[in-house]
């Protein structure tokens, strides 16, 4: 009997032990589990972050891009005006010219051809 007694003790101490082994192993793979996650999440934080940082310095690339082009367009509308001015200038000149200038055959060809008349002579000059 006494035999007996400490078989149940020793049985019972056994299962005791098992137990606690169990919970021992089930706190651990808990903690690891819960390790692991906090892992993926510090990883997940990490790449976000990587993400909006490059996100944000190609938006601000972009909006740099649109600056200067933006920049270019008034440049070339403001060219673009001046020779629009200069070219409607150009066109009343021609007008006025046009109007001034009788339709005499000898004066456009004086007037063309003024640059071809000889210069005078260092001797035809009084002195």
């Amino acid at each position: 009997m006494l035999q007996r007694q400490r078989q149940e003790r020793h049985r019972q101490e056994a299962q005791s032990e098992a137990k606690r082994i169990i919970q021992d192993a089930q706190r651990d793979v808990e903690a690891r589990r819960k390790e692991a996650d906090l892992e993926i999440k510090d990883r997940m934080l990490q790449a976000r972050t990587e993400l909006e940082h490059e996100t944000r310095a190609r938006r601000e690339e972009f909006q740099a891009f649109e600056k200067r082009l933006g920049q270019r367009e008034e440049i070339l509308d403001r060219k673009l005006e001046v020779l629009d001015r200069r070219d409607r200038d150009l066109a009343a000149r021609r007008s006025r010219c046009a109007r001034a200038t009788p339709p005499s055959r000898n004066r456009r060809r004086i007037g063309a051809n003024w640059w071809r008349r000889r210069p005078r002579t260092s001797s035809a000059l009084p002195g």
